[in-house]
């Protein structure tokens, strides 16, 4: 009964395990769309900014700006995606994906223990 009870608790750890290891590939890579996309956005406004100083007041100029005000937006908000998708996040995660591991040594460590016994008997 013991045994039973820890192999379903270790498929369940298991399952979770697996679970983290997918979500980690997932931030890792999400972690690169959103470092390359900042890179994108930085470019954009810098490239908006150098623009801007070279024009003469005027309507051409006014629209380059209105230009640059998204080109903000957009950096500003890949910079978010920066920092949700970050080293950080990503140390928890693996964190927990050792943890997981740790569990299901000592549930294999004791499943053996159990089996050990049962022979005695």
């Amino acid at each position: 009964m013991v045994c039973w009870l820890r192999r379903s608790q270790k498929e369940a750890i298991l399952f979770n395990k697996l679970s983290a290891e997918r979500r980690l590939e997932l931030l890792q890579v999400r972690a690169q769309a959103a470092a390359a996309n900042l890179v994108a956005s930085q470019a954009t406004v810098d490239g908006l900014t150098a623009v801007i100083n070279a024009l003469p007041a005027g309507e051409l100029k006014d629209k380059y700006l209105s230009d640059k005000v998204t080109a903000d937006y957009k950096l500003f908000v890949a910079q978010g995606r920066v920092s949700d998708a970050g080293s950080l996040t990503v140390i928890g995660i693996e964190s927990l994906v050792e943890q997981y591991t740790a569990q299901v040594s000592k549930i294999d460590a004791l499943i053996v223990q159990v089996n050990a016994h049962k022979a005695t008997l």
